[in-house]
């Protein structure tokens, strides 16, 4: 990788970071926040749920506009709103007598600002890099989204702990910098998304669809499922710490951080290691990955004792981080770069999903039916292992019908639809 390649995609790892911020950070100061403004437990997870609602609308659009105006455009834009919008948040405290409506109000605009952020960087590394190259890229990028996801719940919790409203300021100290580096140092490869009327654009990624639909759909599920069990195993992994371990505050943000840290390494190193090999282990690595995950969540079932749970969920952290840099390699890859933007996007749409969905389903089947929810979580996990490994077809997906393994296939054209 050129030494400008490099300083390129040190901005874009920089995007996936600052994006991790958004709730992570604030999810250990929520009890506090929660004592300040004395409010309900409903009312203070409202402040993660606006942001993330907003987050999930937003990202299609964001997908679809850069598609049509360009990538860093829509990034950059979108982090001076993510930053300006988090300060605001922070302002809000002290501005108004009564500020968790003010709060909500800015976190949902905060949310739209973030909705044009780490699958946008996902689409642009894509047009950057191609071939074995990308699986490489794509998976360091997976591994700094991961490495936020570690640092940040130790950020707001060290922040908490001056303030209830101090973590709301670093957003625009992050986010803005970030900007200002992406706007200044990276180099969008010229594309032809401009070139296309709107027609021509729906109908390409109607293409897209229909020749790869089914691969596409369940790789799409895998990566709801992955994030729907990964966010619910965790929440429910600091219940049973605290509950049982008496365990808080920093002590306990260090014990979540070690399964996330696993994750993160384990995206990091696939990548390295999917570089150098045919695409069908794109295909292979998901499922066994997926697999593995099945595997630590039947550990995690069996498995009740604190240590035992931990090393449990490690396990299934192996797997999370074997599967995460295969899809996102297949799903950047099955579009071309006309379309890769909304493709991309649709796809962070539903890991958004995902992640939102896991605490709540967790919660309210532990209510029901105790340790049996990682029953219930092993088998779906086996089930979308079954599917990877049968259904995808990643040489249709990434258009290599007629190339051998390793070689980037040349531009997807759909007759008809090209430029005029």
């Amino acid at each position: 990788m050129e030494a400008r390649t490099q300083w390129n995609f040190a901005a874009l790892c920089s995007v996936a970071a600052a994006m991790v911020l958004g709730n992570s950070m604030l999810i250990p100061v929520l009890p506090t926040i929660k004592r300040a403004l004395d409010i309900t437990q409903v009312q203070v997870g409202l402040i993660i749920t606006a942001f993330s609602v907003s987050a999930g609308v937003t990202i299609p659009v964001a997908g679809f506009l850069s598609d049509r105006l360009g990538r860093k455009p829509v990034i950059v834009v979108a982090l001076v709103l993510y930053g300006l919008a988090g300060t605001a948040a922070g302002f809000a405290s002290f501005l108004f007598a009564k500020p968790l409506v003010p709060i909500l109000v800015i976190r949902a605009v905060q949310g739209i600002g973030a909705g044009g952020t780490y699958q946008i960087a996902m689409a642009l590394t894509g047009d950057i890099f191609q071939s074995q190259e990308r699986r490489a890229a794509l998976g360091y990028l997976e591994a700094a989204n991961g490495g936020g996801k570690v640092v940040a719940p130790l950020v707001g919790a060290a922040l908490g702990m001056v303030a209830w409203s101090a973590p709301f300021y670093l957003y625009g100290l992050v986010a803005l910098p970030v900007a200002a580096v992406v706007w200044t140092s990276v180099q969008e490869p010229s594309g032809s998304a401009r070139k296309k009327t709107p027609v021509q654009y729906w109908q390409a990624l109607l293409h897209v669809f229909g020749v790869k639909l089914v691969s596409l759909g369940i790789s799409f599920l895998a990566g709801m499922v992955v994030l729907l069990l990964y966010f619910g195993v965790l929440s429910n992994l600091s219940d049973v710490l605290e509950a049982e371990q008496d365990l808080r505050g920093m002590g306990l943000g260090l014990v979540i951080a070690i399964p996330v840290s696993v994750m993160a390494l384990t995206a990091f190193f696939s990548g390295r290691w999917l570089a150098n090999r045919s695409t069908r282990a794109l295909r292979l690595t998901s499922a066994l990955g997926m697999l593995l995950a099945s595997v630590g969540l039947v550990g995690a079932f069996w498995l009740r004792n604190p240590v035992p749970l931990v090393s449990s969920i490690v396990v299934m952290s192996l797997g999370n981080g074997m599967v995460l840099p295969s899809l996102n390699s297949l799903i950047t890859g099955s579009a071309p770069v006309e379309e890769r933007g909304l493709v991309t996007s649709l796809y962070g749409t539903v890991r958004h999903i995902g992640a939102a969905s896991g605490p709540p389903v967790f919660g309210m089947v532990v209510e029901r039916g105790g340790p049996w929810v990682y029953a219930g979580a092993a088998g779906l996990a086996g089930v979308t292992a079954i599917l990877l490994f049968f259904l995808v077809q990643e040489r249709r997906m990434l258009g290599e019908q007629a190339q051998g393994a390793g070689q980037e296939p040349p531009k997807e054209r759909h007759p008809g639809l090209e430029p005029a």
